[in-house]
């Protein structure tokens, strides 16, 4: 009960959201789908950031992924 209270003292979100978001951490099966193929992108991602010199903007990099025949959302 005491990680609750300070739970709700620190986040101004619900318990059982700190809780679930928790459980996603230790379990990734709990993931929905968009978030592990978000996760298996990001090495992708970075590259393609890293390769532009760290100055690629969101649109860009997902330009650049449709490019090289990824499926981005």
């Amino acid at each position: 009960m005491k990680v609750q209270w300070q739970v709700r003292a620190v986040l101004p979100i619900a318990p059982s959201t700190y809780y679930e978001h928790l459980a996603k951490r230790a379990d990734p099966s709990r993931l929905s789908e968009r978030a592990r193929r978000d996760e298996a992108l990001r090495p992708e991602i970075l590259r393609v950031f890293e390769e532009n010199w760290r100055v690629y903007g969101v649109r860009k990099i997902s330009r650049q992924l449709r490019r090289e025949g990824f499926d981005v959302a």
